[in-house]
């Protein structure tokens, strides 16, 4: 279905009849990714965990044939339990729910809480599931995405679920995160990302049922051009990472990233380098407290290198930065579930909205603007007056990126 859809648009775009700023970009993924592009969306933004999941809970509340939730980390506590009681009373009313969680970033999540979801109606699919309770032969191949479709409307970002992520651990203060809820025929393609990992996780099929494809609730005249792109393995492309160097690459006045972990491969620090070097304004946002101090100062050492060319780097100390993000001119975007990181490029599974609209990206970029408020700008003199234990530290760490 899909399929035919990428097959026409492909050929629309060859024969130069879609007439677009990024049309080199949206056939690359038609053609790598089966990356359907549709116009029809509007989209809400979601920068604060309780704001989202409120309004996730309510769409769950309100549900009348299914519900489908994907996470990468699902923690058991209260913010769990209070979804897991309304999923099981919609269960109960017949309306299906699934719940897939990754063999890995699922372990916080009871045995005893995954079979009282099953004895109570819900299906649950591990992905990648570990074997005597920490032995995983796929570690390195995550699956990050964090994914939920509720009757027609779609979600996609940066949270996962657990009172961490309301800002309630006081390790970390305020999460700052990105979230997207999605009206229009993007939505369809979520639930395709879906379909394909619970038939990877559980061997069912989901996409030759037409009720979760057809009944995708429409946008209130919403024209907000969306491309969803996917990265993992066997794939030998690196989708998502070749997206990022595409947008950095034609960028002409501004780059705006924001990242928790800032790990980039070559081919990515060569182009944010070449970018700022050529006179484009490239700022870039990592947090200013660790959650996992390998990573944070790994990002230190590329740190480094980007400000000697220029680019502008600042750590945000507003609580801790989980948001996933580019944006460039004022025209395009990209958000979703990944890390400006040679992980998340390379080995996980990865899912983000590429989004083609001047007053969107607009939109976000103020967001990054203010969220500038609660930075510390990070200067090359600051930076070079480090101590000996973070150039030590940074150094060791960054030998072994590619094993975080």
């Amino acid at each position: 279905m899909c399929e035919n859809i990428a097959i026409r648009q492909i050929d629309e775009l060859s024969k130069h009849k879609y007439k677009a700023e990024y049309a080199d970009m949206m056939l690359f993924n038609l053609c790598s990714n089966d990356a359907v592009i549709s116009d029809d969306n509007d989209i809400e933004v979601f920068t604060d965990g309780r704001k989202k999941f409120t309004d996730m809970i309510y769409e769950m509340n309100k549900a009348e044939k299914y519900i489908h939730i994907q996470y990468y980390i699902i923690k058991d506590d209260s913010l769990f339990h209070n979804i897991e009681e309304i999923l099981v009373k919609k269960a109960a009313l017949g309306v299906e729910v699934r719940v897939l969680l990754d063999g890995i970033g699922g372990r916080y999540l009871k045995q005893s809480s995954i079979l009282r979801m099953k004895r109570n109606g819900i299906e649950v699919g591990i992905f990648y599931p570990s074997w005597f309770g920490c032995v995983n032969m796929r570690i390195n191949h995550r699956n990050h995405r964090k994914v939920a479709v509720i009757d027609g409307v779609g979600y996609v970002g940066g949270f996962n679920i657990g009172e961490e992520y309301l800002g309630y651990d006081k390790r970390f203060g305020e999460w700052r995160d990105t979230h997207l809820k999605f009206r229009g025929s993007a939505v369809k393609e979520l639930q395709k990302s879906f379909a394909e990992d619970w038939k990877k996780a559980t061997g069912k099929e989901l996409d030759d049922n037409k009720k979760y494809f057809e009944d995708i609730k429409k946008s209130n005249g919403g024209k907000i051009k969306v491309q969803i792109i996917k990265s993992g393995y066997p794939s030998s492309f690196q989708i998502i990472r070749d997206n990022y160097l595409k947008i950095i690459y034609q960028a002409k006045k501004n780059i705006y990233m924001q990242s928790p972990y800032f790990v980039p491969d070559s081919a990515v620090m060569d182009a944010i380098k070449s970018a700022s070097l050529s006179g484009v304004e490239v700022k870039i946002m990592v947090p200013g407290t660790p959650d996992h101090p390998c990573v944070f100062w790994t990002t230190g050492c590329y740190v480094g290198e980007v400000l000697a060319a220029g680019v502008k780097v600042y750590r945000y100390m507003g609580g801790f930065l989980h948001a996933k993000g580019l944006m460039a001119d004022g025209k395009i975007c990209t958000f979703g579930t990944t890390n400006a990181d040679i992980r998340s490029f390379s080995l996980n599974f990865e899912i983000n909205a590429l989004i083609y609209d001047k007053d969107f990206t607009i939109k976000m970029e103020n967001i990054f603007l203010d969220d500038l408020n609660m930075c510390e700008e990070v200067s090359g003199y600051r930076y070079k007056c480090r101590g000996i234990a973070p150039r030590i530290k940074g150094w060791m760490f960054k030998i072994g990126a590619k094993f975080m």
